[in-house]
This record gives C-alpha cells, structure tokens and sequence, in this order.
C-alpha cells in the first residue's frame, strides 16, 4: 500500500498520479532509468493576484443577462412587470448576498450576514406585498432572525475558538439542528398546526448524532487520518 508524497491520499498499485493532487508517482518497486528523478521536481506556484474590480464587473454581466431577458419577456407579454418582479427580486437578493463581500477589503462575515438577513426579508416583504399574504412578521421574519443569529455566532466562535475541520463541521450540525426546530415552532404558532414538535425532531436528532460521530472521529486521530487517506478528505 502507497501513499502520496504530496497530500497522503492513498494510491491503487495502477495509479501513474494522484487523484487527488495529481502528482505523478513513482512507484517503490519500478526501475529508475539513468538521469530520471525519483520523484518529481517541486515546483512553487506564483501569487498572482485577482483584480476585484474584474470580479465583480464580470458578476455584474452575468446577473444582468438573464434579469434583463426575465424582464424583457414580462413586459412583452403583459406590456409591466408582474410575475418577473419576483425573479428580479431573487436575483437581487443574491447578487447583493454574493458581490459587497468580494468589493469589501475587510473581512466582517456578521456585518454581512446582517446584510442579507435584511435584504432576504425585504425581498420576502416584496412577495408578501404582491400575494396579499399576512405571514412575513408571524413566520418568515423570526425564522430569518433566528437563522441569522445562529450563522453569526456560529462563525464568531469558529474564528474565536478557531474551529476547523470536523470540529467546525460538528458545530455546522449542531447549528442546523435547531431550524427544523425553529421553522415548525413558527408554523405551529402561527397556523395552530400541532400543539406539540412532530417531524422537526426527526433532523433534529439526525443532525446531533452525526455531529457526535464528527468529534468521535476527530478525537481518534488514526481513525481521522485513515479516512482522511482513503476518502480523499
């Protein structure tokens, strides 16, 4: 059994080069030609750096080709903007959720999830106000709040305690556990639907069993490593 020299992946005996890095392999028990390195020069990649302002003139065009032909077709049709409100409006809210992170120089993860908590509640306040609905403030709004609270302390303790690896993947699980939770508390509040949790606790108690399995596995550190070799983790 054989291993990469690069990142550890484990290798079948056929393997010319990592599946994983795709470092070429030199196999222990192959005979080296004269003059052939035993293994591969090590090169650096440079560091060129990403132009910003490219990235997101580049988002831009490409949010602006389908919003613009969404909206060229609703007013073909309907001679206004109906049904492509809605459109225009989710794709809004995710250019706005995906491009001030990338134009920010400072890295404020809870400013903008902040950000898009009031932007995906405006954008919901938008539906609500063209279906005639009354369930922004009752449903939509605590669930937006609560998620938001949840991500923001989620990320303040990953930066805090420095949670990586599956440490950071068993808090994910144990964050999200709690929105089925949240989302049928909200419902059944609302609508009076059960008085009691009915299918919530079924992700409830899936997502806090694999978040405990996530921090067996990484206290076992030969265990962490084998899996990490075999799965390419």
């Amino acid at each position: 059994m054989s291993y990469c020299v690069n990142c550890g992946v484990e290798l079948g005996d056929s393997e010319k080069s990592c599946p994983l890095c795709l470092t070429k392999i030199i196999h222990p028990g192959r005979k080296i030609k004269p003059g052939e390195a035993l293994y591969p020069p090590h090169g650096h990649a440079s560091d060129q750096r990403v132009s910003r302002s490219g990235i997101i003139l580049i988002l831009t065009l490409i949010f602006l080709l389908p919003t613009s032909i969404v909206a060229m077709a609703d007013i073909s049709m309907n001679f206004s903007i109906t049904w492509s409100g809605y459109v225009l409006g989710a794709f809004l809210l995710l250019y706005l959720s995906i491009v001030p992170p990338i134009a920010s120089k400072k890295d404020l993860p809870v400013l903008f999830i902040v950000i898009d908590a009031v932007c995906l509640s405006l954008y919901l306040l938008l539906v609500e106000h063209m279906t005639g609905g009354k369930w922004l403030v009752s449903v939509a709004l605590p669930i937006i709040l609560g998620i938001a609270a949840a991500v923001s302390v989620l990320v303040t303790l990953a930066r805090k305690a420095k949670l990586v690896g599956l440490n950071l993947f068993a808090a994910s699980l144990f964050t999200a556990a709690f929105l089925p939770v949240l989302i049928e508390w909200r419902l059944n509040a609302a609508y009076g639907l059960h008085r009691f949790f009915n299918w919530a606790l079924y992700p409830f108690v899936v997502c806090l069993i694999l978040g405990a399995i996530c921090l067996v596995i990484n206290r076992n550190e030969p265990l962490k490593k084998k899996l990490a070799r075999k799965f390419f983790l």
